[in-house]
């Protein structure tokens, strides 16, 4: 499975800050690192991954890059390209009007993770 480094997901942040005039920066590198790699977290044992599937992983990440904020400004546009390409990398396809695109950046910003995870689960395409 592949997955989105906290490099790419920091050029995410990067890209959307200059495209909208907006201060890029990181508030807290170790956190942003965690985010990355919370999605990819075995258990204690390290027998098996604490979140088994790409829809719980995407769900997570989304769900933390919204809610802890390792940005200092566009998370919740970063996370939600993030979600997006960490689908595309897997590849696997949203099926969503614009309405539901805006309805799933209202999920971000809620910070819910469940409705994130509940919008994820009805409109991912292919989930590998």
């Amino acid at each position: 499975m592949n997955k989105l480094t906290d490099e790419q997901i920091k050029n995410i942040n990067k890209s959307i800050t200059e495209r909208e005039n907006h201060e890029f920066g990181v508030k807290d590198v170790k956190l942003l690192a965690a985010i990355a790699d919370e999605p990819y977290k075995l258990d204690k044992q390290g027998d098996f991954y604490l979140y088994k599937g790409l829809i719980d992983k995407v769900a997570k990440l989304g769900y933390l890059l919204s809610v802890q904020k390792p940005f200092k400004s566009c998370n919740i546009k970063t996370a939600f390209i993030a979600v997006i390409t960490l689908l595309k990398l897997n590849g696997t396809e949203l099926r969503a009007s614009q309405n539901e695109l805006q309805s799933f950046i209202e999920c971000l910003k809620n910070g819910l993770e469940s409705e994130i995870q509940q919008w994820l689960i009805n409109t991912v395409v292919s989930d590998k």
